[in-house]
């Protein structure tokens, strides 16, 4: 079974793609490897229908190379308390719980994760149930990227609902609920060689509101038993509603 999002020190992430040794390959094209998730995300929109900011994930791990630095083995992009105040009366958000994509006919059930032994980011062993890395940021917040991933597939179950998300394309729909049900629309689908994965943009807890769906992509390396590539998907909310 094939781990996703295996993270890598943000010291030889650096040094690879000052070496110029990243590959970097967004849906229809080959961008600089350097930018081009910045520029995707440089590009999403500085406002968002709800706004609340939590201050409950000061302390937040980002997925690292070892599970031993935890709690707090990083404080990049952390929000700052005060930032609370200045959306101190909006609803507050909750965890989310199911996930469908229309486009592909997906529906899935999410569960909390966190770290597992390795520092990476836990994902339930099923491709047919999605994680929400539950040290980040939940829908609705206001800020930041909430990060929803599963497994491609499994050698019991076959292709998982997330095998389709590389063929997504800007402006279909992905409905989140979590109490109520938050739409977001897509702007970019990114291919992002796994060793090159810039771990503090996927999981940020600042910036716009937005939605980062992952998945595994690429090449199956038979001797590794891996996927080479993440697929990275970028959404936007548009609106919310009943669940």
């Amino acid at each position: 079974m094939p781990r996703i999002l295996k993270a890598r020190v943000a010291v030889a992430a650096a040094a690879a793609t000052l070496a110029g040794v990243v590959t970097f390959t967004a849906m229809g094209g080959t961008r600089d490897p350097a930018s081009a998730l910045a520029a995707a995300e440089a590009a999403l929109p500085t406002t968002s229908p709800t706004v609340v900011v939590s201050t409950t994930n000061t302390v937040s791990p980002t997925p690292s190379v070892s599970a031993s630095r935890s709690p707090n083995p990083r404080t990049t992009g952390v929000l700052r308390a005060s930032d609370a105040s200045l959306t101190a009366a909006r609803p507050a958000s909750r965890p989310p719980t199911r996930i469908r994509i229309p486009s592909l006919g997906a529906v899935l059930g999410i569960d909390p994760m966190g770290l597992d032994r390795d520092g990476a980011m836990a994902l339930p062993e099923s491709p047919s149930r999605a994680g929400w890395y539950r040290f980040g940021p939940t829908p609705g917040e206001g800020a930041g990227a909430t990060v929803v991933a599963a497994h491609i597939d499994s050698r019991a179950e076959g292709a998982g609902p997330f095998a389709g998300l590389r063929t997504l394309d800007k402006g279909d729909l992905i409905e989140v609920v979590a109490g109520r049900t938050i739409r977001y629309r897509v702007t970019d689908v990114l291919r992002i060689d796994k060793g090159e994965l810039d771990l503090d943009s996927v999981f940020s807890r600042t910036g716009p509101e937005r939605l980062h769906v992952v998945s595994c992509g690429g090449p199956f390396n038979r001797v590794t038993r891996h996927y080479e590539d993440n697929i990275v998907v970028i959404a936007v909310p548009v609106g919310a509603g009943s669940p």
